[in-house]
């Protein structure tokens, strides 16, 4: 049984974080975005010199993963997309399929552990400010 301690996140934030290191059909990455809602397939979007629109990219630790996920092929296929693995266990997926670099990943969690773990506790210890004033409600029977 795999037990994975790493959240897929921090992948999919490694690949964020560095733009420069990707390269699509050999054009540059200019930037890289989450999707609107975090974690929702596909997980990014590459905004790559001389393309038109963001391509999409799922990011995944292995290519299995994708299969198990059962993400619609189409979503990626259709766009252009792709996906990025750590380990590429299955060769064809239908779609290019890209290897992160496992020592620069290992390298750069070592670089930011500290700012993953205090990110991690500001996103936990933030509370919802309220936008609109508590309002107490009383009832008052006609008996008064």
């Amino acid at each position: 049984m795999a037990i994975k301690w790493i959240d897929e996140a921090v992948l999919q934030r490694y690949v964020r974080d560095n733009p420069r290191k990707w390269r699509i059909n050999g054009k540059r990455v200019l930037a890289v975005n989450y999707n609107v809602q975090f974690n929702r397939y596909p997980d990014l979007s590459f905004i790559v010199d001389g393309e038109p629109d963001p391509i999409p990219v799922e990011v995944e630790w292995t290519s299995k993963n994708f299969l198990v996920h059962g993400h619609p092929i189409e979503t990626l296929r259709d766009a252009n997309g792709c996906i990025f693995v750590l380990f590429k266990n299955i060769d064809n997926l239908g779609v290019p399929q890209y290897e992160i670099p496992y020592d620069g990943f290992k390298e750069w969690v070592k670089a930011n552990s500290e700012k993953l773990v205090d990110d991690t506790a500001e996103a936990l210890g933030r509370t919802e400010e309220r936008t609109m004033p508590r309002l107490w409600m009383q009832y008052i029977s006609q008996r008064g």
